[in-house]
């Protein structure tokens, strides 16, 4: 078998150049579409990213109040250094030897025995107050102080317990004993 064209020669030219131009655009529109789908696809990408990014920025400033609003409050904390420094000095030798004190002459007091003035210099206190009667006892407001140094003598922290003065009076129509001890404390 013959193969027979019978297609003139213009004719097939034009046919090609239908061809080519077909695939050119068919190329054409493949490149298209690829850029199409590529830019597209980066325009979303970009989108998200830039969701992303205001997300982030939200929450930064979210926190950076929160970090704001946390230093308000910490400011508004008292500063506890002084208290804290008192407290170590209450532990150290001295300062601890006061609070013994404090607590033994809180043991010793008994009822109706009040405390006008107390000081503390180098080892030595001076304690003035009022002693009144002790109705639990019985005692009368002399007996009452007298059982206050008693107290003072079997607590064994002192070295010394010295009546600056002893003073009756009255009060409110009732007998009382002024009196000042000077204590002298054990090293």
């Amino acid at each position: 078998m013959y193969d027979i064209n019978f297609l003139t020669p213009e004719y097939r030219e034009k046919l090609k150049r239908n061809n080519l131009i077909r695939r050119c655009s068919l190329i054409m529109g493949v490149i298209f579409a690829v850029q199409l789908i590529v830019f597209s696809g980066l325009f979303i990408w970009n989108r998200g990213i830039e969701n992303d990014i205001q997300r982030e920025k939200q929450e930064i400033a979210l926190k950076e109040g929160k970090i704001a609003q946390i230093q308000k409050e910490m400011s508004e904390i008292p500063d506890l250094t002084d208290k804290i420094t008192m407290i170590e000095d209450l532990f150290k030798n001295e300062n601890f030897r006061i609070s013994e004190v404090i607590q033994s002459l809180e043991d010793s007091v008994p009822t109706n025995l009040w405390f006008n003035k107390m000081n503390y210099e180098s080892g030595k206190i001076r304690i003035s107050g009022v002693s009144y009667q002790n109705w639990e006892l019985g005692l009368t407001s002399e007996e009452n102080l007298y059982q206050f140094e008693k107290n003072l003598i079997e607590s064994d922290l002192y070295k010394k317990i010295h009546h600056d003065f002893t003073r009756a009076g009255e009060q409110n129509t009732h007998k009382v004993n002024n009196f000042q001890f000077e204590l002298e404390l054990r090293d």
